[in-house]
């Protein structure tokens, strides 16, 4: 589908769908935890149009650090792994008490709120496809396939260069033992 964009008028949002909500634009972008809530905190029908239904499927929320860290400290990256994948585990099974110490820290939060978002991120964190955290060259290269025909500045590395799974890989050595 191509949509020719001297029909549209594009402008900058915020992360509340407020835009929507008051009529400044008929249609947004955002993430499917969190601006869906707003429209349908004040009852309003959402219609939620996926894009990964459409071909287009990033990777989210994934961690970071240099090849340096890797290399010298690759117990302090290996422990951030594996907490992070605990933590999630650990969610998973205790949804409520999750909610519970993100408000804790997060006091401005809404509670309803960020049980929504919880409840709409752990379909998207645990597929039961493939185990929590996974990802693999296919799936980098569709995202990198993605920004090329939106025409963004990508490099031309290839994939496997930028990013590794040894750590989730030690994850399902250690819980096989």
């Amino acid at each position: 589908m191509h949509i020719n964009r001297s029909n549209t008028t594009e402008i900058s949002i915020g992360y509340n769908a407020s835009e929507l909500l008051d009529g400044t634009v008929d249609i947004s972008t955002g993430y499917v935890i969190n601006e869906p809530y707003y429209a349908i905190a004040t009852g309003q029908d959402v219609n939620i149009i996926m894009v990964e239904d459409y071909g287009v499927n990033m990777y989210a929320d994934v961690l970071f650090t240099t090849d340096y860290t890797i290399n010298s400290n690759p117990k302090l990256v290996d422990n951030f792994v594996q907490a992070t994948l605990d933590g999630w585990q650990y969610t998973l099974e205790h949804e409520d008490e999750a909610v519970d110490i993100v408000m804790h820290y997060a006091v401005n939060n809404n509670l309803a709120h960020e049980r929504y978002a919880l409840r709409t991120s752990l379909p998207l964190i645990n597929t039961g496809d493939v185990p929590i955290g996974y990802m693999d060259e296919a799936g980098w290269n569709n995202v990198k396939q993605s920004l090329l025909l939106q025409k963004r500045n990508v490099s031309s590395a290839n994939v496997s260069d930028c990013y590794t799974t040894q750590f989730i890989n030690n994850r399902d050595a250690r819980h096989n033992i």
